[in-house]
């Protein structure tokens, strides 16, 4: 049943609710919250490749520090065997020789020039560099000159591998000098891992904080006033379906609202007084309840047929009985209006 005068449903005044300024408000906080998540995506980028660094360098600096160290053991080697070659004229000892001295070359190459195989994959620091090639160590061509002496040895004839060899000579009086060349660039490539770790610490520390004042910031000025902003649109929808809840209760006309399939959506204060039920008692209840000569179907089509059609689409008000709780019956005058409300018709 309805009033033939225009009036204000609750599904109208949560439109207007949901399209007002507060709502809109919100896309700023929205664009708020997407910059705050692209930042703290570019932090987490960032941490991730920090630490792709961290990884890779930690492993190229842990291999130079182990092939130089190498160096120096191998130096000692060459020393022993070179002794051992010229006492003994060993066959074993000579080719032990050899290999050691294909090591340590090879070891050269791959701290000068890098190598993928040995984990090497990193340019030299200006420190490392001037020690090889720089006054005081000079360590490429003391390394370059005793190899060149020690290879010469090795392939000489069994009878010149002795101690009266110039090759020989030159390697003894070398190698004290190469070892504390080689003991030097060790420490330097030591030093360079623990200042290149402090300073990775330090990194992720300032990528740690600004990570957490994004999201502190991102609490300040998203979240809290999105909450604030959700809360306010609920009150304002609570005060409009109490307000409209008021209006429909003050009504002089029964004012019933039904979804598609006649199922009772809402009852008004008059509509109970007329019928007797409380809407606690008839709501989700098909209409035919109430007036059983209503001739309603939920037609594939999604159209009432019958009288109620006839009247919705004429906009009519005609007279019909209506069956109260108590057994009842009394004349009613029946309209019938259609709104849509989220894609869903409903009737009035």
């Amino acid at each position: 049943m309805e009033s033939r005068q225009p009036i204000v449903t609750k599904f109208a005044l949560w439109k207007v609710i949901l399209q007002s300024e507060s709502i809109r408000g919100v896309r700023g906080i929205v664009v708020l919250a997407v910059i705050a998540g692209m930042t703290l995506m570019l932090f987490s980028i960032g941490s991730y490749y920090l630490l792709e660094h961290n990884i890779k360098f930690g492993k190229s600096n842990a291999a130079e520090i182990n092939i130089s160290g190498r160096q120096r053991m191998l130096t000692e080697r060459i020393a022993a065997l070179l002794q051992s070659v010229t006492l003994d004229h060993n066959k074993k000892s000579a080719n032990e020789l050899k290999a050691a001295i294909d090591q340590m070359s090879k070891a050269h190459q791959a701290l000068l020039h890098g190598s993928k195989e040995l984990g090497l994959d990193r340019v030299m620091s200006p420190q490392v560099k001037a020690m090889y090639f720089q006054l005081p160590y000079n360590l490429d061509q003391k390394l370059e000159a005793y190899l060149d002496d020690a290879k010469a040895f090795v392939s000489a004839n069994a009878r010149m591998q002795t101690s009266e060899n110039p090759h020989y000579k030159r390697l003894l009086a070398s190698s004290d000098a190469l070892v504390a060349a080689l003991d030097a660039v060790t420490a330097q490539y030591e030093h360079e891992e623990k200042t290149n770790t402090v300073a990775i610490e330090h990194k992720e520390r300032v990528v740690l904080v600004a990570e957490l004042l994004t999201i502190a910031l991102m609490g300040i000025f998203v979240v809290l006033p999105m909450v604030r902003r959700i809360r306010g649109d609920l009150e304002k929808i609570v005060e409009a379906e109490a307000f409209a809840n008021t209006i429909m209760d003050s009504m002089i006309d029964g004012l019933i609202s039904v979804e598609e399939d006649s199922s009772i959506r809402s009852f008004n204060a008059a509509a109970e007084q007329i019928f007797g039920y409380q809407s606690t008692e008839i709501i989700g209840k098909k209409l035919k309840e109430l007036i059983p000569d209503i001739n309603i179907k939920n037609e594939p089509n999604g159209e009432w047929d019958g009288v109620s059609r006839d009247m919705h689409l004429s906009q009519a008000v005609r007279e019909m009985t209506g069956h109260r709780k108590d057994g009842g019956t009394s004349p009613i005058e029946l309209g019938i209006r259609e709104m849509q409300l989220g894609g869903q018709r409903f009737f009035i």
